[in-house]
Formats: C-alpha cells, sequence, structure tokens
C-alpha cells in the first residue's frame, strides 16, 4: 500500500528453519514450519543486517502485513537430453 513497502524474502538454511518446525512432515518427508511471527520476521532479518540498525531497512513488528513460508520445489533429471528428445518444462 505503501510507496514505501518493502518486499523481504529470506532463505533459511537447516538450522534457521528449525526453530519454526511444527515436528510435523510433508508428503516429501521435509519439516513443516509454521509461520513466523511479525517479532520472529524482524530478529531474522535484523540478523542478516536490517532491521533498526541495519543500513537499509527499518522495520518494526507492527509493520509486518503479510508472512508465509514456501519451499522451492525443483527436480534435477539425469540427461536433459537423449538424441533428438529434449527435456522442457
Amino acid at each position: 500500500d505503501s510507496p514505501r513497502a518493502q518486499l523481504l524474502i529470506v532463505d533459511l538454511d537447516h538450522a534457521q528453519s528449525a526453530k519454526f518446525a511444527t515436528g510435523e512432515v510433508d508428503s516429501h518427508g521435509r519439516p513443516v514450519l509454521r509461520t513466523p511471527t511479525p517479532e520472529e520476521v524482524v530478529e531474522v532479518a535484523s540478523a542478516r543486517g536490517f532491521g533498526e540498525n541495519g543500513p537499509l531497512l527499518h522495520m518494526v513488528p507492527d509493520s509486518v502485513r503479510w508472512c508465509t513460508a514456501f519451499k522451492v520445489n525443483s527436480r534435477l533429471v539425469e540427461f536433459y537430453r537423449s538424441g533428438r528428445v529434449f527435456l522442457c518444462g
């Protein structure tokens, strides 16, 4: 809504995401994560160099409007090409 609004995407490694684990696993055996609170978003952003004392972004918990977790679903194949057949899509 604001012309000063920011989009923050944070990739969490296994150790960082453990804090948000629900104890459940998805159909692929990966941990299901809960949605972080606005305070936790600010904490993670501050640890990455943003936040109240960060150089680029001033964040306060009340300013977080939407937060969600997502996983990149990528699969690799052994070969992308076999003769005249090329894997696309």
